[in-house]
């Protein structure tokens, strides 16, 4: 028979063990984080700024070409100036 003041201790020396072994783990395996200079930040954000203002440029642009060249139903299905007869 095994005792299980024997299991117990074996229990506790193993979690001793795993403990100790995640630990130089994280130690050894911690990435540190590369540093960015501020300058490098601040032309990502300006030029992030600028590419959403000339997206929301080009998609006004296009909306209103849009209407320009594809006329809602309403427009085309009012009277035209070549439908009427000629008095």
């Amino acid at each position: 028979m095994i005792s299980w003041t024997d299991v117990e201790v074996r229990q506790m020396e193993h979690e001793r063990r795993v403990n100790e072994v995640e630990r130089n783990y994280w130690m050894h395996s911690e990435v540190k984080p590369a540093p960015i200079n501020r300058w490098q930040w601040r032309i990502m954000n300006t030029v992030g700024s600028w590419l959403v203002a000339v997206g929301c440029r080009l998609q006004t642009h296009v909306e209103t070409a849009r209407q320009r060249v594809y006329p809602s139903q309403v427009a085309l299905d009012g009277p035209s100036q070549s439908a009427r007869p000629c008095p």
